[in-house]
């Protein structure tokens, strides 16, 4: 299987402590995280990806925000020069 994640959640990944927005949002973080340490391959998506899942059905979800795609861009730009 592959793991879906947007572009800044990348950087994200480097910082997570196992702390979050809601109790659900911090255990499907630490699935994914492991999920990435066993190997699994990733697939860098443009939106709402396995990291946002628990929150998308809030009222109005952060993960569809300008912001969040602002950020996207960002760290996709940054990450690319890396790389």
């Amino acid at each position: 299987m592959t793991v879906r994640l947007r572009a800044h959640h990348l950087l994200c990944l480097l910082t997570y402590v196992g702390k979050g927005y809601s109790p659900a949002f911090t255990a499907n973080y630490d699935k994914v995280v492991k999920r990435l340490g066993e190997g699994e391959a990733v697939l860098i998506v443009s939106g709402p990806d396995a990291i946002c899942a628990p929150m998308l059905d809030e009222r109005e979800p952060h993960c569809l925000g300008e912001g969040a795609a602002e950020r996207d861009a960002l760290a996709a730009r940054d990450v690319g020069a890396l790389l």
